[in-house]
C-alpha cells in the first residue's frame, strides 16, 4: 500500500482483523458486505474471514445486493452465497434495516461496505441501519475501515434539512464527506 498523507502506510480494516482475528473467533457473525469487499489481496472479505476459522452465519447485502447485479430501486431476493444472504434494501423503509429475527442467534456484525465519499452512496447509510439494528439488539458491531476514495481531506456541498433526510442522506451530512481539517477543533 502507498503511504497516506502521515508517511504511515494506508491499511484496510479487514487487513487489520485479519492480522489478529481471536477477539472474533467462537463467535456466531454477521456480516454486512458486498462483493466488492475485499482484503488488499483482492480476497472476498467472506472467504478471508471464514478462512481465519471466524464463524460468518448470514450475509447483509446492501443496495444492488451482495453481488452488485440488481438495478437501482430494485427489490433484491433469492441471492446465494456460501451462507444465507438478507437484502437490507427493498421499496420499503423496513426493508432497509435488519429486523431482531435476522440477527437472532448472533453474537456480533462485522461491516466492511467500500464508499465512494459522497452522502448520496447508500452504503454508509445501511452502515447506520446496521448499527441502529444492533445497538437495539444489544449485539457488537465492529466496522472494518476503508479509505475515502476523494481523499477525505476535502469537504463540499450543502447539508440537508431536517424535512429533506432520506436514505441518500439519513444526518447532515457535506455531499462530499471528509474528515475534519487539521485547523478545526472538533468538540
Amino acid at each position: 500500500m502507498k503511504p497516506h498523507d502521515n508517511g504511515m502506510p494506508l491499511r484496510l480494516g479487514i487487513d487489520v482483523l485479519l492480522e489478529d482475528p481471536a477477539p472474533l473467533r467462537g463467535l456466531r457473525l454477521g456480516l454486512l458486505a458486498n462483493a466488492a469487499s475485499v482484503t488488499s489481496g483482492f480476497v472476498p472479505t467472506l472467504d478471508a474471514l471464514q478462512k481465519a476459522g471466524l464463524d460468518v452465519r448470514v450475509l447483509f447485502a446492501p443496495e444492488h445486493g451482495f453481488w452488485g447485479a440488481a438495478q437501482d430501486m430494485e427489490s433484491v431476493s433469492g441471492e446465494r452465497a456460501r451462507v444465507p444472504v438478507v437484502s437490507l434494501y427493498g421499496t420499503r423503509c423496513e426493508e432497509l434495516s435488519p429486523t431482531s429475527a435476522h440477527l437472532a442467534g448472533l453474537d456480533a456484525v462485522v461491516a466492511d461496505l467500500p464508499d465512494v465519499g459522497s452522502r448520496y452512496y447508500t452504503f454508509v447509510w445501511t452502515t447506520v441501519l446496521v448499527m441502529r439494528a444492533c445497538a437495539a439488539a444489544r449485539i457488537p458491531l465492529v466496522v472494518l475501515d476503508r479509505p475515502n476514495p476523494l481523499g477525505g481531506a476535502r469537504v463540499e456541498g450543502n447539508l440537508p434539512e431536517a424535512p429533506l433526510l432520506s436514505f441518500v442522506g439519513l444526518h447532515p451530512v457535506p455531499v462530499r464527506h471528509g474528515g475534519i481539517p487539521a485547523n478545526v477543533v472538533a468538540l
